[in-house]
């Protein structure tokens, strides 16, 4: 390499390589921060909670809301939480343990199906309602 046209040539493709190279990493330096920063994003908006479909859990003045804005409210209310139109007459189960109050929210149930003058039959097997409802008729012959 005794010719300076050579060697001119070959420092300025060395230059070119090192300019490229740098250009490259800031390049790809920057488009990685974009995508992680994009990932991290949708990430973020996947993770987040999305009511798609079913049942889900929702404050009592929520739910209290629900009903009444959709007029599907009944006229028996529980300590101020009405019940579905219509829901007294289809299955309901109470569940709890000792002392819980399931006979209490039974009776306040009963309570005001007695006083709308609707027509129940108890299943009673622990005789726990008898004392409350049962009406005593008194038949003379």
């Amino acid at each position: 390499m005794h010719y300076p046209y050579y060697k001119e040539n070959a420092d300025h493709i060395v230059d070119l390589l090192g300019k490229s190279s740098l250009a490259a990493f800031v390049l790809s330096f920057v488009l990685g921060l974009c995508l992680a920063f994009y990932f991290i994003r949708r990430g973020k908006a996947q993770r987040a909670n999305q009511f798609i479909r079913g049942s889900r859990i929702d404050t009592k003045e929520n739910v209290i809301q629900q009903i009444l804005e959709k007029k599907e409210n009944s006229d028996i209310t529980i300590d101020g939480f009405p019940l579905k139109a219509n829901s007294e007459v289809q299955h309901l189960l109470v569940h709890g343990t000792v002392g819980t109050g399931k006979s209490q929210l039974i009776m306040k149930i009963m309570d005001a199906l007695r006083k709308r003058g609707d027509r129940v039959i108890v299943y009673d097997k622990g005789c726990a309602f008898i004392p409350h409802y049962l009406i005593q008729i008194r038949m003379s012959f």
